[in-house]
C-alpha cells in the first residue's frame, strides 16, 4: 500500500467530503448517491489536493480515489502528475455532476496514471494531452459544453481503455470533438455508440481494431467528420451501423485488417 505526503489538505466542509477523505485513507470507494444534494458537494480543489504530494508532517495512506454520485464544485487540476516515474494512483469518478454550469473542467495534461475511469460523469471538457494511462475508461462520458472536447493528443493508452458512448448532454447540443492525434493505443480503440462532431486520429497508432459500431459523427457545415490521415490500425476498421455527416479522410492510413 503506497503512502504519499499530502500538502495542506483542506478540511471537509460537507458530509460527502468527510466520506471521501475517510475512504481515501482506507482505500475504499466513496458512494455519495444516497446523500441529500447539499451533502454530496465535493470541491474540485479537494480532489486535486488529494493527488498533490507535499511536505506536511501528517501522512495519508493513499491507494487512489474512487468516488461516485458526487456533485463537484470547481475544476479538477491534475496536470503533470506521475512524472517522477511512478504513475499516480487510480482516479475513478462515476456518475459525478457539476454543482453549477455545463460540466466539470478536468485537466490532466502530461500526467501519468495507473488508471482513470470517468464513466457517466459530466465534464465541461477533458484536457489530457500527453496523458499516459494503463487503462482509460470514458464509457458514457457526458460533455456538457456545446464546443466541448476530449483532448487526448499524444496520449499513450493501455489495452484496457474504453472510450465508447461519449456524447453531449442534450440531443440538440453540438457533440464534442475527440482528438487522438498522435496517440498510441496498446490494443483496440472502442468508440462504439459515441456521438461526436469530429474524430481526429491523424498520425495515431492503434495496435488492434478501431471500432465505431453504432457511432454518430456529425460534423457541422463543411468540416470533416473523421480525420484519420497517416494513422496505423493493426486490425479491423469497423463502421457497422455508423452514421456519418461529413467526410471520412483516411489518406495514407495503414490498415492491417479489413474495412
Amino acid at each position: 500500500m503506497a503512502t504519499t505526503k499530502i500538502a495542506s489538505l483542506p478540511a471537509a466542509e460537507t458530509r460527502g467530503e468527510a466520506m471521501l477523505l475517510a475512504a481515501a485513507r482506507a482505500g475504499t470507494p466513496a458512494n455519495l448517491a444516497g446523500l441529500p444534494a447539499a451533502q454530496r458537494l465535493v470541491r474540485g480543489a479537494l480532489i486535486s489536493a488529494l493527488y498533490t504530494p507535499g511536505a506536511e508532517d501528517g501522512r495519508l495512506t493513499f491507494v487512489g480515489l474512487n468516488l461516485s454520485g458526487a456533485i463537484i464544485s470547481g475544476p479538477i487540476l491534475l496536470d503533470s502528475l506521475g512524472q517522477s516515474g511512478t504513475p499516480a494512483p487510480a482516479l475513478v469518478l462515476h456518475e459525478c455532476h457539476p454543482a453549477a454550469g455545463a460540466g466539470i473542467p478536468l485537466l490532466m495534461r502530461g500526467a501519468s496514471f495507473a488508471a482513470v475511469d470517468l464513466a457517466h460523469t459530466r465534464l465541461a471538457r477533458l484536457e489530457a494531452r500527453g496523458l499516459s494511462c494503463q487503462s482509460l475508461v470514458l464509457t458514457g462520458l457526458i460533455i456538457g459544453t456545446p464546443d466541448g472536447r476530449v483532448d487526448l493528443e499524444g496520449a499513450h493508452l493501455g489495452a484496457g481503455s474504453q472510450l465508447n458512448g461519449i456524447g453531449p448532454a442534450q440531443e440538440a447540443q453540438l457533440p464534442p470533438l475527440l482528438n487522438l492525434a498522435g496517440a498510441r493505443i496498446a490494443g483496440s480503440l472502442n468508440l462504439a455508440g459515441s456521438r461526436l462532431r469530429a474524430l481526429v486520429l491523424i498520425g495515431a497508432a492503434i495496435e488492434a481494431d478501431l471500432q465505431l459500431d453504432g457511432a454518430r459523427l456529425e460534423a457541422p457545415g463543411a468540416e470533416p467528420a473523421m480525420l484519420c490521415n497517416s494513422a496505423r490500425i493493426g486490425g479491423t476498421l469497423r463502421l457497422v451501423g455508423t452514421r456519418v455527416q461529413g467526410q471520412l479522410r483516411l489518406l495514407g492510413t495503414a490498415l492491417a485488417g479489413p474495412l
